[in-house]
């Protein structure tokens, strides 16, 4: 079963699981998580279901987010979101 996992990494690095959910889900706890974050900090976003992606970088540009990284170094996508 997916679960949401938040949890602060370090000092204004911060890691946002949404694995095995599929849309609107992944989103919506991305957006909820950057209402939480400092301007300069970062979000890293693990997701597998490819369509979240284009909903992630939507949402980003919307609430004051830019992507600083796209990574897939397995099944699943790592995105590091940063705040403006």
């Amino acid at each position: 079963m997916a679960k949401v996992d938040f949890k602060k990494k370090a000092d204004g690095i911060y890691s946002l699981s949404v694995v095995g959910m599929v849309c609107p889900h992944p989103q919506l706890y991305t957006k909820k998580a950057m209402t939480k974050l400092a301007k300069g900090d970062i979000l890293e976003v693990e997701f597998d279901n490819t369509s979240s992606g284009e909903a992630i970088d939507s949402i980003s540009n919307s609430v004051g987010f830019e992507i600083a990284s796209k990574e897939k170094p397995s099944s699943n996508y790592i995105w590091k979101l940063k705040k403006l």
